[in-house]
């Protein structure tokens, strides 16, 4: 028998009684488990089973998938009292449920999960989840060129310098060109703290309502085109195994 800590990102039902999971390991692995007969009225792990709640389940390899023999809660997420967090839990869901698949780059997204459940200060909410994405596209290797000009190579200069998708990173002023759009220097200097590795700052910081929203909709679109890009790759890699069969 062995144990795992992890926090539920999805639960389905199977049949009558059985409850699956998907959960996210500290490892930052995504694993399912199967719950036999939690369905059941009588069963004391039902309220253990629901999304976000964080357990150290103990289980057992059973023929196609572990089996949940007993849990110990950790932590349970109160649906009626964290209403407003939903939709952006379920978005650092999908995103965990991601990248925990492509060869476990959700460990460093774990404990960030972890506190966005738990937290109940809304702007340390918000700086979390900014730090999630953020971390998420560090993850991802795809975190914007901060520091100089991704076209000349010339330090950036401390001003609302413009943001290029295409080349994934920033503009000096005269690199700059017509798919690209400004972002504030507040920003950009949230954006180089992050780079050097002051993530945890972040956290603590009290961010304007408009600089959160700049950052969330940077990290949402690059995020998109990563999941955009490995979704090709993998369509890509599917039909050139059907092919060979």
């Amino acid at each position: 028998m062995n144990s795992v800590e992890g926090i539920i990102l999805r639960r389905r039902t199977l049949g009558e009684s059985d409850v699956f999971v998907t959960v996210l390991t500290e490892t930052g692995e995504i694993i399912d488990l199967k719950a036999p007969g939690a369905r059941k009225i009588s069963s004391r792990r039902a309220p253990y089973l629901m999304d976000f709640n964080i357990n150290l389940f103990f289980i057992y390899n059973g023929q196609k998938v572990p089996i949940i023999t007993d849990i110990k809660s950790l932590f349970q997420f109160d649906f009626s009292h964290d209403q407003e967090k939903l939709p952006k839990l379920m978005n650092a869901s999908e995103i965990s449920f991601y990248f925990g698949g492509h060869q476990n780059q959700a460990h460093n997204l774990y404990p960030l999960m972890c506190s966005l459940v738990r937290t109940q200060d809304k702007t340390q909410f918000e700086n979390i989840y900014n730090c999630f994405l953020l971390t998420a596209l560090s993850e991802s290797g795809t975190f914007p060129e901060v520091f100089e000009c991704v076209k000349c190579r010339s330090e950036l200069a401390p001003r609302s310098n413009e943001l290029s998708l295409d080349d994934g990173g920033f503009l000096c002023e005269v690199c700059e060109n017509l798919g690209s759009f400004p972002v504030s220097l507040s920003t950009q200097k949230i954006l180089r703290a992050f780079a050097r590795g002051n993530s945890l700052k972040l956290m603590d910081l009290k961010i304007l309502p408009v600089i959160q929203a700049e950052l969330t909709q940077i990290a949402q679109i690059l995020l998109e085109q990563v999941a955009e890009r490995r979704l090709t790759v993998d369509v890509g890699v599917e039909n050139m195994n059907r092919a060979r069969l």
